[in-house]
């Protein structure tokens, strides 16, 4: 799949409209609830204060005659009451619902309604508090008290209104924010996609390089009659096939570690240490290399063998490899409750600091002044990436002429005593 440039440009639009669109959306919910709060707190309060002024006035006529326009008994209590409590009007309405007192400056006469409380629009806009009193004779009346809700009113419109020029300030922000973060977010997808290019750069150049030798002694085998020169050629075809087949093996492998969990089960990591340092003990000695390693533990550690063994197998191979005849490569073991540690030394030619930072990069092959053949370029980043799903560390140490030291490294809930259940 090909990288292109303008389907990035479109994920990130999309991805910070999405991410502008909820901040947006949260801002917004959030002013929401802010507005209604507030104007909920303003009604209650504004209930509260006619529910004392109906209490005063219920206290001054509840034990009086039954007042009427004539002869209002509590007239002067009821004007001190209404500016007292800021009401804008008292009424009182007898059992018949004929008005009998009115005190205030409000130019209408309030209705009696069905409603307790209710919010009555106009000039001014007023919140409206109706009781239902009985007086001492039993005779009904119903008192109807309201205060100024306008400025309330008013205020709340104004808030609002800010409210939502905040929020589309907000939004302005809230789209860089998304942008911004957007194109934080897409830069790994890019990494990558880069990535994924150099590594099929890298396959392909790597594929071609053997195909292309395959194909030439091919060709003079065809065409070249004498036995000799047939036998060579087709001697390198076999070569350049072998080779082809191991790159072809080390990426189906790097595929399978990165698309997997490894299986995993319990094994005896001496046993395990002993069988390969003895596999590997007759190409050391082709090479002129002293191999060998210290006393193992007795210890079982739970991993993939398979993934394992060529992790290790990867590494003495390279330490073989680049280490001169009289050198030496040692296999050290170190188990303890926090993890176990493996360490593969050998007394090579080592690599200057700028090749040890990409010795685990895929097909990276530095500097090889004694080594005896070119490798794919795979090995280390076959090792490193199987480190990696054992939950581990692959780390590497070297210097010019000081020879190499590479250390895997695996959590403790990998190790364990004794021999594996079962």
């Amino acid at each position: 799949m090909s990288w292109d440039p303008e389907l990035l440009r479109r994920q990130r639009r999309r991805l910070a409209l999405s991410l502008a669109a909820v901040l947006v959306l949260a801002l917004a919910g959030f002013g929401l609830i802010v507005y209604a709060t507030v104007s909920h707190t303003l009604l209650v309060r504004s209930d509260a204060a006619n529910d004392l002024a109906a209490d005063a006035m219920q206290t001054a006529i509840g034990w009086q005659p039954r007042p009427s326009v004539d002869r209002p008994l509590f007239d002067e209590e009821a004007a001190e009451m209404v500016q007292a409590h800021g009401l804008v009007v008292a009424q009182l309405h007898d059992g018949g619902g004929r008005l009998v007192y009115r005190r205030g400056h409000a130019a209408r006469v309030l209705p009696l309604t069905a409603v307790s409380r209710r919010t009555e629009t106009g000039r001014p806009s007023l919140r409206v508090l109706q009781r239902d009193l009985r007086g001492p004779s039993g005779e009904r009346m119903t008192l109807i008290i309201a205060c100024d809700w306008q400025g309330t009113e008013q205020a709340l419109h104004e808030a609002l209104l800010r409210l939502i020029v905040a929020v589309a300030y907000s939004s302005g922000a809230a789209a860089g924010i998304a942008y911004g973060l957007a194109t934080v977010m897409m830069r790994p997808i890019r990494q990558a996609f880069d990535h994924q290019q150099r590594f099929i750069a890298d396959a392909a150049h790597e594929l071609r390089t053997p195909v292309s030798i395959l194909n030439a002694h091919l060709e003079v085998a065809r065409d070249e009659p004498s036995a000799p020169p047939l036998r060579t050629s087709l001697a390198a075809a076999v070569k350049a096939g072998h080779r082809l087949t191991r790159l072809i093996e080390d990426l189906l492998m790097l595929a399978r570690i990165d698309a997997h969990r490894p299986d995993v089960l319990p094994f005896r990591l001496d046993e395990f240490l002993d069988e390969l340092l003895d596999d590997y003990s007759f190409l050391a000695q082709e090479a002129g290399v002293t191999l060998g390693g210290s006393p193992w533990p007795a210890a079982t550690i739970t991993a993939n063998p398979e993934q394992l063994r060529r992790l290790l197998a990867n590494l003495l191979d390279n330490a073989i490899r680049h280490t001169a005849r009289d050198g030496r490569v040692t296999v050290a073991c170190d188990v303890q409750s926090d993890g176990v540690g493996l360490t593969v030394t050998d007394t090579g030619s080592g690599m200057a600091a700028p090749e040890l930072a990409r010795v685990f990069d895929r097909f990276y092959r530095g500097k090889q002044p004694v080594s005896r053949s070119g490798g794919s370029g795979l090995g280390l980043a076959i090792a490193k990436a199987i480190a990696l799903a054992h939950g581990g560390t692959l780390t590497g140490d070297s210097q010019v002429g000081q020879g190499a030291v590479f250390t895997l490294r695996l959590p403790g809930k990998h190790v364990g005593e004794g021999h594996p259940a079962g």
